[in-house]
C-alpha cells in the first residue's frame, strides 16, 4: 500500500458505529473509473475503517465521505478528479485506472456492500447482509443467514457460518455466472436452484425447514454443498 493510502486510511479510521447502526459501503459515485474492489472484513471493535490503495491514478481523486441519518452509516467513495469521457461506453483515456478497499466494520451490525465495477469479498460479518456489484466477483465467507447477493456477470461463492439469527433468508443472483453455496449442516431449509445453462448440485431441493433459500443464475453451474 502507498504512503498515501495509509494517510487516507488515517483519515477515517475509528468512524464509530452504535450498537443499532446499519453499515452502507457504496463505491458507485466513484464510477468515472475502470474499477473498483472492496474487501470487508469483521472486527471486534465497535467502528469502521477504511484502508485505500490505488492503482495508476491520483489517489487524490477518490475520497471517501462519512454520512449519518438516524442509525444509518454510509461510507461512501467519491471521485473528486477531472470528469472523464465515455467511448462505447467505455472511461477514455483511464482504462487501467481503478482503486481498492480494506474495510473493516463490526461483525453484528447489517451491512450493504454497493460496489459499481469489481469484485466484492466479504469475511464474518453475520448480521444481515446486502452484496451487489454491477460486473464482478462476489465471495462471502462466514456469513449469518441472512443474505442477498447479485452480480450483473461474474460469479458467487457464498459459505453461511452460523445459523444464529435465522430463520434463513438467502437470495443469490448473477446474470453471468456459477453460483456455490456452503451451509452448516444444521441447515435444512429447501433451497430453490435454477440456470438457463449449467449444471446444477443440489442436496436441499427437498428441505423442509423453516425460511428460504434460492440461487439463479443465466449461465453457469449452481453447486450447493452441506457441511459441518
Amino acid at each position: 500500500m502507498s504512503i498515501i493510502g495509509l494517510i487516507f486510511a488515517a483519515a477515517i479510521a475509528g468512524a464509530p458505529a452504535g450498537a443499532d447502526s446499519t453499515i452502507t459501503i457504496t463505491t458507485t459515485q466513484a464510477n468515472q473509473w475502470a474499477g473498483s474492489t472492496v474487501d470487508v472484513e469483521a472486527w471486534d471493535r465497535p467502528e469502521i475503517s477504511v484502508e485505500q490503495e490505488v492503482n495508476n491514478g491520483n489517489p487524490g481523486d477518490v475520497s471517501a465521505e462519512v454520512s449519518r441519518n438516524g442509525k444509518s452509516l454510509t461510507v461512501t467513495a467519491v471521485y473528486t478528479g477531472a470528469k472523464k469521457t465515455y467511448f462505447f461506453g467505455l472511461v477514455k483515456g483511464s482504462w487501467n485506472e481503478s482503486f481498492h478497499w480494506t474495510v473493516h466494520v463490526p461483525a453484528t451490525r447489517p451491512l450493504t456492500v454497493d460496489v459499481s465495477n469489481g469484485r466484492v469479498s466479504i469475511t464474518n460479518v453475520t448480521a444481515p447482509l446486502v452484496a451487489t456489484t454491477s460486473n464482478g466477483r462476489i465471495r462471502i465467507d462466514g456469513a449469518g443467514p441472512i443474505l442477498e447477493a447479485r452480480t450483473a456477470n461474474g460469479e458467487i461463492d457464498a459459505a453461511i457460518g452460523t445459523l444464529a439469527g435465522g430463520p434463513p433468508s438467502v437470495k443469490l443472483r448473477s446474470s453471468n455466472g456459477r453460483i456455490a453455496l456452503h451451509v452448516p449442516s444444521a441447515f435444512r431449509t429447501r433451497v430453490d436452484a435454477s440456470t438457463s445453462n449449467g449444471h446444477i448440485d443440489n442436496p436441499l431441493s427437498d428441505g423442509g425447514g423453516p425460511g428460504s433459500a434460492s440461487a439463479r443464475t443465466s449461465n453457469g453451474s449452481i453447486e450447493i454443498t452441506v457441511g459441518s
